[in-house]
């Protein structure tokens, strides 16, 4: 879900801050999908895929997808206009634009709006198996609710949370190397 995510979420959050006329129309869907919770969207998950482990995969997706193509565009906008003159100037293509000037100026962005990703997606898998899957640590939490298994409880919850941090460290060491670049720019001494 969070390589899908990953996959269509930053061309679109890169699409979305380049073109305004792209974003115009993309945005107001997003503004009508977003606000939607991600446990609302189990039910019709499960009845359009036909099976539990479908729909926690696509709502983990959903989650994701939203917050990496937020990131992306508030990336790709915060960008200095001076980048994409001195591109201009110097007779950039759109295609030494988009990497030379947008995607290490968006890089950031697009590694925080992962690890936002990956927390959310965490808690939508989690939320998921609960409700809807027949294995998985949710499921197993919701198992031993139901059996009075606190000791179950407690280490399903400490295993997602060790889970959580190891995913958002790999996750912040790739974004690291990089952008190492970006270290020795602001001055940053390793």
């Amino acid at each position: 879900a969070l390589f899908l995510a990953l996959a269509l979420g930053v061309p679109l959050g890169i699409l979305m801050g380049w073109s305004r006329k792209f974003s115009d129309s993309a945005s107001a869907l997003l503004a009508l999908l977003r606000p939607v919770p991600p446990l609302a969207w189990v039910p019709l998950a499960i009845l359009i895929l036909h099976g539990g482990e479908a729909a926690v995969i696509f709502v983990c997706f959903l989650v994701a997808f939203f917050a990496t193509v937020l990131n992306t565009h508030v990336g790709v906008k915060s960008i200095d206009p001076d980048y994409f003159r001195a591109a201009a100037c110097l007779g950039a293509s759109r295609k030494d634009v988009l990497f030379d000037v947008i995607l290490p100026g968006a890089l950031p962005n697009i590694f925080t709006g992962l690890q936002i990703a990956m927390g959310a997606a965490w808690f939508a898998l989690a939320a998921g198996e609960m409700i809807a899957a027949q294995y998985g640590l949710g499921f197993l939490i919701m198992e031993a609710y139901n059996l009075v298994q606190t000791p179950t409880i407690v280490i399903g919850m400490a295993t997602l949370g060790i889970l959580g941090y190891i995913s958002s460290a790999i996750i912040r060491l790739v974004g690291n190397r990089l952008m190492r670049w970006r270290e020795e720019a602001i001055g940053v001494k390793r």
